[in-house]
């Protein structure tokens, strides 16, 4: 059973909406990019997750994504754990292209790729962190103490994975995303008590649920660029250029490609919303949607059904993302 599942992160969503918006000259355009690739490779390295956690028995476990506790001192991120009523398991998720070599001794991921080698934290480390900080959680509120078993899971099933002869016993830790439904079946011979009544284990989905603190990353921030960066306008669904523009039939019409849209504003004010704030006034969305029209703008974001805040001059609206 899925108790918080897998979203894409409001951070990506940011970057792709920078990306968007940032003239490529720009002097910040390259690390947007990177930064987006980087993100977007952690998110559908985590959604290959879904696939091979669909095997496991609805009622037995409780499935989080991106769940983020904090133990008293520091905040911390599980990728993806499961509860049951005998043991709990934490998945660190690495979607890494090329060949990964475990080096236990300086504890640190060599990534392999066209010849290149690029070090990596050790993620083994990295997860075995995490269930000391989870232990720590589920003591300092009183909870029973369940058996943690900690996994690194590749996401990407082209990757090769290498140890030398003396780490050979990484294979226990690191393993491939479809291998998970054996890994835990194993651990279900190992675990058979049941430490947690059902009861139980429906207070303590509710209480790691309640207890997670979503990350507020500001990339505009992190990547140190300015509001008059962003450039205005409609952005064409088609050849993802800021040039549609309004007719006086109500249609959005792209300046390159000459195709029209309905509705081609709405994912625009998306745009605001994620780069600026989800509170817009028609000043704000005359001026971002590139219109002369006060009239115009109050229709359109009337049209979609946007909740309002204030009242006359003093109104915003809240866009919906």
């Amino acid at each position: 059973m899925i108790i918080k599942p897998l979203k894409i992160p409001r951070s990506l969503k940011q970057l792709q909406a920078i990306k968007r918006r940032l003239d490529p000259q720009h002097p910040k355009y390259d690390a947007v990019l990177q930064d987006l690739a980087i993100q977007t490779a952690g998110y559908k390295g985590e959604k290959e997750m879904e696939y091979p956690l669909s095997f496991l028995h609805a009622q037995t476990y409780r499935i989080f994504h991106d769940l983020r506790l904090h133990d008293g001192i520091h905040f911390f991120q599980i990728d993806v754990l499961l509860l049951s009523q005998s043991f709990i398991t934490i998945l660190e998720v690495k979607n890494i292209a090329g060949t990964l070599r475990f080096d236990t001794d300086f504890n640190q991921l060599i990534r392999i790729q066209n010849d290149m080698e690029e070090p990596f934290p050790n993620p083994i480390m990295q997860v075995k962190r995490q269930r000391l900080q989870l232990m720590n959680w589920l003591r300092k509120n009183n909870l029973p103490n369940l058996p943690i078993q900690e996994f690194v899971a590749i996401g990407n099933p082209r990757t090769m994975l290498q140890a030398s002869q003396k780490n050979s016993k990484i294979h226990n830790k690191v393993l491939h995303s479809q291998t998970i439904p054996f890994k835990i079946s194993e651990l279900e011979k190992v675990y058979q008590k049941e430490i947690l009544s059902s009861q139980q284990l429906t207070e303590l989905s509710v209480k790691l649920l309640s207890a997670h603190t979503d990350l507020e990353k500001n990339m505009m921030v992190k990547h140190q660029i300015s509001t008059e960066n962003i450039l205005p306008g409609v952005y064409c669904i088609k050849c993802s250029k800021l040039s549609m523009r309004r007719l006086k039939n109500s249609m959005w019409v792209c300046g390159i490609c000459e195709i029209t849209s309905n509705d081609a504003h709405i994912e625009a004010l998306k745009d605001y919303a994620y780069i600026f704030k989800n509170l817009i006034s028609n000043r704000e969305a005359k001026s971002f949607l590139n219109l002369s029209s006060s009239s115009t703008v109050k229709r359109l974001l009337k049209s979609v059904g946007y909740e309002t805040e204030g009242n006359r001059r003093s109104t915003v609206y809240k866009i919906t993302i």
